[in-house]
């Protein structure tokens, strides 16, 4: 009788154990799915902010959508401060020559 009830309870103890093992089984497959379904919303994720941000970055590159209105003041405005670097480079050479005579004068 002993002998029988040993073996029971090594049945039901044994019983328990594939039931646990088969539920671990079941929960991790189910986290590997759940990782793999992550893993692919990040990768997705990734590609679209990729796209965003070259998406920014022609935005950036390329004038606002203007008319030719809008792009001949642009141009004109650019002329302009091109206009006012040259006057200023031409103002600092002056100043540099007059400069330059001054020392000398000073050193003869």
């Amino acid at each position: 009788n002993a002998l029988k009830d040993q073996l029971k309870v090594e049945l039901e103890r044994t019983d328990a154990e594939q039931k646990t093992r088969a539920l671990e089984e079941k929960a991790r497959a189910a986290a590997e799915e759940k990782v793999a379904r992550l893993e692919e919303e990040i990768s997705a994720l990734k590609q679209q902010l990729k796209a965003l941000e070259a998406n920014a970055e022609a935005k950036a590159n390329e004038p606002a959508e203007m008319g030719p209105e809008g792009l001949l003041q642009l141009q004109q405005a650019r002329l302009e401060l091109l206009l006012e670097r040259a006057a200023l480079e031409a103002d600092k050479a002056e100043h540099l020559e007059k400069k330059e005579g001054w020392e000398t004068e000073s050193r003869e």
